[in-house]
């Protein structure tokens, strides 16, 4: 089991969030992935750090993604596949509708694998 612990320190408790076993997550590397979406809520009063659309991808499948397995499945294999090879990096802010739809036309894939793809990145903007 992953776990991420860290101390509020508005209050001084210790507090932690489940990422997942070692089914889900293999390995160290990815869970270090996980656990940095928690990192601006558990150190707030500490300088922000830049927040990429990997970090908040991450988050999302953590705490958001619906709990049906073939939904959450698919919203992963797209995410996983298709969006975060090419915008895991970029600051969140710099993932602009012009540069994705550009993307877009660049892409071998059926308009609704597309639609998919866009309704995803999305729910995790949101």
């Amino acid at each position: 089991m992953w776990v991420y612990h860290w101390k509020d320190h508005s209050t001084g408790v210790r507090r932690s969030e489940r990422l997942g076993t070692l089914a889900e997550i293999p390995t160290k590397a990815k869970a270090l992935r996980l656990a940095s979406g928690f990192v601006t809520t558990a150190n707030p009063t500490h300088k922000m750090p830049i927040v990429t659309f990997e970090t908040v991808a991450r988050r999302y499948m953590c705490e958001r993604m619906p709990k049906r397995f073939t939904t959450s499945g698919g919203y992963r294999n797209n995410l996983e596949k298709h969006v975060l090879p090419v915008w895991g990096d970029y600051d969140l802010g710099a993932v602009k509708s012009l540069a994705v739809y550009r993307w877009f036309l660049t892409l071998p894939l059926a308009q609704k694998t597309k639609a998919h793809i866009k309704s995803v990145m999305r729910q995790v903007q949101a």
